[in-house]
């Protein structure tokens, strides 16, 4: 199982599915991430590794933000 989170909500259940033998992966980032969470994990991948693999090429060149025109022109796109 990967989980895309950092609360600690969540650690109770990652200790119970790792005892069913589920392999726990939690993707998010260092400063987001409860330590709880992150021990009862298997593994812990920090989300800005990912970063490269997740963005769309032409976000990598240029923000939405500062594409040409306002904010309204990149969400007629």
């Amino acid at each position: 199982m990967t989980e895309i989170s950092g609360s600690r909500d969540l650690d109770r259940l990652v200790e119970v599915l790792r005892a069913r033998g589920v392999r726990i992966v939690v993707i998010s980032t260092d400063a987001m991430v409860a330590r709880e969470l992150r021990n009862a994990s298997d593994s812990f991948v920090e989300l800005a590794e990912l970063r490269s693999q997740l963005e769309k090429a032409d976000a990598r060149q240029q923000p939405v933000f500062h594409r040409s025109g306002s904010a309204r022109a990149a969400t007629d796109a």
